[in-house]
């Protein structure tokens, strides 16, 4: 069935709006709009009617394990401090509208600021996430399965010393089936998470995938992935991977654990080390298995093949 091209449109089968179409299931619905500013002049009805100015007052018209969706509006911005998601109900989508810097922007504004993804099967879509308005403990905790943080802008470090996330993304036991897709995660080369991204806890089935992360970590030897527990069936490829601290050395770090899965068709940059022992480091407890990986730590060269290939 054909449907209009309207600037808001509601089909059975999805919405479409003025920034492109989203699929919703069936029995799924638009459960908010969220825009900080409240209503414009030239509001259309269907917004107009389902506006609210904050996620949490969003979050609290979503049904459990229906997928309901919360559209957060171009130009939104919203300060976050409380160490939780007020609201947050399985299945739940928040997908931010608009692109570039006109994407909702959430600020973490407190050193206990936190999203905490504790429901299954959440997803949050195109926004940005500005987790550097103090230095934050933890910017975000994953603990339910079958989450996922697509298409955004992560901002872990601004400012050294004062404008930080000391833990940026947490997967922690119980994160399965998390996905990571399509996120441009980042922090300036002074500022320096002691994690960017933490597999800290045992889960099964994380997928990190087509991510550009370019940002510091404060120990050399730690990457902006860095797995710190047992995780079974990762997969983590296609990914654009630089640690920017001054004489880093590894963008993938892997502790002694038995960590099973893949990772392959991913690109690492430090600024030292040694490619293709360093750039993408495993203990020898580590069970992964690497394929086509590149790394470099001098400008203007071609990477090598990292780790080294089998004999």
């Amino acid at each position: 069935m054909f449907s209009p091209q309207l600037p808001s449109f509601l089909t059975g089968v999805g919405y479409n709006t003025r920034f492109g179409p989203v699929v919703m299931e069936p029995g799924s619905r638009v459960a908010a709009y969220v825009r900080s500013a409240g209503a414009v002049s030239d509001e259309d009805p269907v917004v107009a009617t389902n506006l609210v100015t904050t996620l949490a007052a969003g979050l609290a018209r979503c049904r459990s394990g229906k997928n309901d969706v919360v559209f957060v509006l171009p130009g939104h911005v919203e300060t976050v401090t409380a160490a939780t998601l007020t609201g947050l109900v399985a299945g739940t989508r928040v997908i931010g509208c608009g692109r570039g810097s006109n994407r909702p922007t959430f600020t973490w504004g407190a050193t206990t600021s936190q999203f905490v993804m504790n429901k299954a099967d959440v997803v949050f879509m195109n926004c940005i996430f500005a987790c550097n308005g103090a230095v934050v403990v933890k910017a975000f905790a994953v603990t339910a399965a079958d989450n996922g943080i697509i298409g955004c802008d992560i901002d872990f470090g601004s400012v050294a010393a004062t404008n930080l996330s000391t833990i940026g993304l947490s997967l922690e036991a119980g994160a399965h089936r998390f996905l990571l897709f399509q996120n441009y995660i980042h922090t300036i080369a002074g500022a320096t998470p002691t994690q960017v991204i933490a597999l800290s806890g045992v889960s099964d089935g994380i997928t990190i995938m087509n991510n550009k992360i370019m940002a510091a970590t404060s120990v050399v030897s730690v990457g902006v992935i860095d797995i710190t527990a047992a995780v079974t069936g990762l997969e983590m490829g296609n990914n654009i991977l630089q640690n920017r601290l001054a004489s880093s050395e590894t963008v993938l770090s892997v502790g002694a654990f038995a960590a099973t899965g893949v990772y392959y068709g991913n690109y690492g940059a430090t600024e030292a080390g040694t490619p293709v022992s360093d750039i993408f480091e495993a203990n020898a407890a580590s069970l992964l298995r690497p394929f086509n990986n590149y790394g470099t730590d001098t400008k203007g060269a071609s990477g090598l093949l990292s780790p080294a290939v089998v004999t």
